[in-house]
């Protein structure tokens, strides 16, 4: 568990903050996420639910950087794993982390289970 800077309530586990991820293609700009913050404490859970096209999908696969680049960009915002900033981080300075995770630490349910 990562403690806060002042040494008080342990920090989030993961905290996603302002995160925008578009896409851009032929037909126009698609502002799939348009600006989510949420964050997740040890031992909790995070129920994302919405109505179809509401940018579900697309957060759980920001969340995982498993948006093609090109035509998907994490145009801003932070997702922070473990408080360290995984769309700042390289390849090499995420596998060269002992506390990275890996996409079979996160579970979901699909769309049709």
């Amino acid at each position: 568990m990562t403690k806060a800077p002042n040494g008080g309530a342990p920090a989030p586990l993961l905290e996603v903050r302002n995160l925008r991820t578009y896409f851009h293609t032929d037909a126009g700009d698609t502002r799939a996420v348009d600006g989510i913050s949420f964050s997740i404490s040890a031992g909790k859970t995070l129920a994302v639910v919405g109505e179809s096209g509401c940018g579900k999908t697309v957060t759980a696969l920001s969340i995982l950087q498993l948006i093609p680049q090109p035509p998907g960009e994490f145009a801003s915002g932070e997702i922070r794993l473990f408080g360290r900033d995984l769309l700042r981080l390289t390849p090499q300075g995420v596998a060269r982390d002992p506390r990275r995770a890996s996409r079979h630490d996160f579970s979901g349910a699909g769309h049709q289970p």
